[in-house]
């Protein structure tokens, strides 16, 4: 950051963005390129993200094994679901993070990729499938031309960060009413991240002041547990709880421009857990409004914030002195049925409220509290809308488009029914 800084083995942590996706994610340690990040995770699906994701009460597809597990025993034939999914990522850097000096700069990365996968099959006791879902996946570049006279140096920032999630999902009844659901298996993390800093002020003539890497590999398990209550063909109530993976001993190597010290620390890299639960309600025949809210544990972000910057005298920096808060995102959906003579075209539209989910500093470095702020973000408003059209009674075809600040989605997918639908 400063001319004067170093670096220093400390814990790290590596923390997900959102979102942003899948999920999103990024490693966090207090470098300028990490500050005011923020995290999005939405459910598999183009049905659930057309109806803004509001997905954990209705439930009533291949995609619940990560949705709500419970919701796989309305399923009666056996199908098979695929999804692509494209993200344009949006970051803006800000003037006093080194960004244009009027009105800061805007960097945009896109990904495409197949998002989920599954097989279901019930049985008379239960309905059994697999499944792959990408949690995570991100990819963010900026660059950046520094600040207030070498008070912040020039950089530039590569993230790549993959979490995928594959695993089993088994759900059966308690009852006429009431579904118990659980999905299981392991998470792989792939993570790179090339950070290094500049000593001038034009980057190609630029010395390397600095440089932060890392390129790892890990895997944990996860867990959804989900609820669904019935009462009538009218309403479902839906519970959902996910312990999401934690990945240890992610490595970064730190090291001056001169490479005449360089470090190797470790540290953790916890995807926040989350609880969630709504209600669907058919409000007319072919008419269905749902919703849902979900906690995420945002709190687990900043609990081993990596320090590699130590500040100077009188303004020394630790990892107690940053914060991130539990928030709670709210999610709210239509879906209408237009029928075509025997095929059936269902309208969806949804809007979300995400809470911020953003790190943030409360200590008394002056550098640090103009790049990470001193209090959460705002909260963000992200639209949706799409479409599915079921043909020859087996095929189920979906779209969705996703549109926020920070990011932007096109959502595909089909599902094959093994039997008329």
């Amino acid at each position: 950051m400063m001319r004067h800084s170093r670096w220093t083995p400390t814990a790290a942590t590596l923390v997900g963005l959102g979102i942003l996706l899948g999920g999103n994610a990024s490693a966090q340690v207090n470098a300028e390129s990490f500050a005011k990040l923020g995290f999005n995770f939405s459910p598999p699906g183009a049905r659930s993200a057309a109806m803004g994701g509001a997905f954990i009460p209705l439930a009533d597809d291949a995609t619940a094994a990560e949705s709500n597990p419970a919701g796989l025993t309305v399923l009666l034939n056996p199908q098979i679901s695929l999804e692509f999914k494209g993200i344009r990522y949006t970051r803006r850097l800000a003037p006093e993070a080194g960004g244009r000096p009027d009105t800061g700069s805007e960097f945009q990365d896109e990904r495409g990729f197949p998002s989920f996968a599954s097989a279901v099959y019930p049985t008379e006791r239960a309905t059994v499938g697999l499944f792959r879902h990408e949690l995570v996946n991100y990819r963010g570049t900026l660059v950046s031309n520094g600040a207030e006279e070498n008070r912040l140096f020039p950089f530039t920032s590569i993230v790549d960060l993959k979490v995928q999630n594959i695993g089993g999902a088994v759900a059966v009844e308690l009852g006429s009413e009431i579904s118990l659901g659980i999905a299981a298996g392991i998470s792989r993390l792939d993570l790179q991240v090339d950070f290094p800093r500049y000593g001038a002020s034009r980057l190609e003539q630029a010395f390397l002041q600095s440089r932060l890497e890392a390129a790892e590999a890990g895997s944990d398990f996860f867990v959804n547990a989900g609820l669904m209550w019935r009462p009538d063909e009218v309403v479902s109530i839906g519970a959902v709880y996910k312990r999401r993976p934690s990945f240890e001993g992610i490595r970064y190597r730190l090291s001056d421009f001169e490479e005449t010290e360089i470090r190797t620390v470790e540290g953790v890299l916890k995807v926040p857990d989350s609880f969630g639960a709504g209600i669907s309600v058919r409000v007319m025949e072919l008419l269905t409004l749902s919703a849902d809210a979900v906690m995420n544990r945002y709190s687990q972000l900043a609990s081993e914030q990596a320090v590699v910057y130590v500040g100077v005298e009188g303004e020394e920096i630790t990892a107690d002195d940053y914060r991130a808060d539990d928030g709670a995102d709210l999610h709210l959906g239509l879906e209408y049925i237009l029928l075509m003579g025997e095929t059936p075209l269902s309208l969806r539209g949804g809007a979300s409220r995400m809470a911020p989910s953003n790190t943030y500093y409360v200590g008394l470095n002056r550098v640090e509290r103009d790049l990470w702020g001193t209090r959460p973000l705002g909260s963000g408003t992200v639209f949706s809308a799409g479409a599915g059209l079921v043909l020859l009674r087996r095929f189920q075809i979906e779209a969705a488009g996703v549109f926020g600040d920070d990011r932007d989605e096109f959502v595909a997918s089909l599902v094959y029914y093994l039997g008329e639908r």
